[in-house]
């Protein structure tokens, strides 16, 4: 019999609640496979980053111990370059830069034990190598290559007239080597030129400047090149037959593109105007009591834009350009009267450039022949030319003339041989050990641009005892 208690929908909804509910699980796995995914991406994005960090530290190691193998090797490198140059130094230099060698060995040394005791890394190391060791072995090196060019540039530059005696005073002192070397609160090293009577200093030179002349060198390149343009101008000018107004128009045109430093116009005025030309610049108007050129008095007497302002930069340029364009028409004028008047029909064929040419070979030729009486050749106890000879080379040198010592040679017979060339004519010929002195004076008239029959007219060939003729072909023109 059924209880009174029961009720039909109540057992229905607890039984419903005891029985077990379906529940599907593929959100589930979905959910937990894109969560696992996402962890191994990152996981494998951490490897590879960890990787390619590996990767750059390694090349960065790579990179750091070829910096300090290059360092390394520069370092002795360098220091081998400044040992080997120290010994043709001056004696202030030498012991400066003797100085330096050594403190950068001492800093060398200490850096290695550093290392070797592990107080500091390779890095650190490098750093200090660079500052304590490298820097002072350029500093050397620097300084014996300032030297190499400072007496390179003073033996090639001649100094200006424009210069004070002062100036070349200085200029002496530091080609002599008359200076000591002090460093300056900037930390760079200076030649400080000493007063000889105060012993005080009167002048301070960087040594980065050692190599730049410490006055207005004679601009002698310049000036050459500017009458070469003129020059050539007006001698096209006047085998064209153009007439002075045309030509100085022409001149106008060619000076328009030269340009001129305030310097180079000085040089111009005193070092060749006032020389070679005194009609264009009195030099004697412009000095002062010390018999030195005053600039001032020169450029005080031009205004050539007549603005008032005397001694302008473009003053200067205008006047140099002026008086270039009158000397330029003078030489117009005899390149003209050259080509107009009635010439040797040989010389007719020449340009004036190549008759000046001709004029000056005749000239040195006359030269040579009037000092070859005076030739005194250095000879062995054998009585053959001693060609090794310093003597041999400076009494060649009388005749702008050129022994090639390192290329002399000793042929099968035992006698020496040598080039010989000619800075005049830039010919070449060999003269051996064995020669007359007739012979060689012969070759020297020839090297000085003489014909080999002009040459033989003036030193005959002397007929030799043997039947068979002496054979000249070994010292033909190479």
């Amino acid at each position: 019999m059924a209880s009174r208690y029961y009720n039909p929908r109540l057992a229905q909804v607890v039984g419903a609640a005891q029985s077990t509910p379906y529940v599907s699980l593929t959100p589930a796995i979905e959910r937990g496979q894109m969560a696992f995914e996402r962890g191994q991406a990152r996981k494998l994005k951490q490897q590879a980053l960890e990787l390619e960090k590996k990767k750059l530290e390694a090349e960065a190691f790579k990179n750091e111990q070829k910096r300090i193998d290059d360092v390394l090797y520069t370092v002795f490198k360098n220091k081998e370059a400044a040992s080997n140059k120290i010994d043709y130094a001056p004696t202030q230099i030498k012991g400066l830069t003797a100085t330096l060698l050594d403190t950068a060995t001492k800093n060398y040394g200490k850096i290695e034990a550093l290392i070797k005791d592990g107080k500091i890394s390779r890095g650190e190391a490098l750093t200090l190598q660079d500052e304590q060791v490298n820097n002072l072995i350029k500093k050397a090196n620097g300084l014996l290559d300032n030297y190499d060019e400072l007496i390179e540039n003073i033996d090639s530059l001649e100094a200006s007239s424009i210069n004070s005696s002062q100036d070349l005073k200085l200029s002496r002192k530091l080609i002599a080597g008359e200076y000591i070397i002090n460093m300056g609160p900037d930390g760079e090293y200076y030649a400080d030129i000493i007063d000889d009577d105060n012993k005080t200093i009167i002048n301070s030179v960087p040594l980065s400047e050692l190599n730049k002349p410490n006055y207005i060198p004679v601009d002698t390149e310049t000036f050459a090149a500017t009458v070469n343009t003129l020059n050539t101008a007006m001698e096209k000018a006047a085998k064209a037959g153009k007439n002075e107004d045309i030509a100085g128009m022409e001149i106008d045109n060619a000076l328009r593109n030269l340009k001129f430093t305030p310097e180079q116009t000085l040089s111009i005025a005193f070092d060749y105007l006032g020389k070679e030309m005194p009609e264009y610049v009195d030099r004697s108007k412009y000095l002062d009591k010390n018999g030195d050129i005053d600039i001032n008095k020169f450029k005080g007497t031009i205004d050539a834009d007549g603005d008032g302002n005397f001694g302008e930069d473009e003053d200067l340029l205008a006047w140099t350009r002026g008086q270039l364009k009158e000397i330029a028409l003078k030489s117009y004028n005899t390149y003209y009267g050259l080509y107009k008047k009635d010439l040797d029909p040989d010389e007719i064929k020449l340009t004036p450039t190549q008759r000046l040419k001709q004029k000056e070979t005749k000239e040195r030729i006359d030269s040579v022949k009037k000092a070859l009486p005076n030739l005194s050749l250095p000879k062995n106890n054998k009585g053959n030319i001693n060609i090794d000879s310093s003597v041999f080379s400076r009494e060649l040198a009388k005749y702008n003339l050129i022994p090639d010592i390192a290329g002399s040679y000793t042929s099968e017979n035992g006698i020496k041989i040598i080039k010989v060339k000619s800075n005049s004519t830039n010919d070449a010929m060999n003269i051996s050990s064995d020669m007359p002195e007739s012979e060689i004076k012969r070759i020297i008239l020839q090297l000085s641009g003489a014909t080999p029959e002009e040459a033989e007219q003036a030193y005959p060939i002397q007929q030799l005892p043997s039947p068979t003729p002496r054979d000249y072909s070994q010292y033909i023109k190479q």
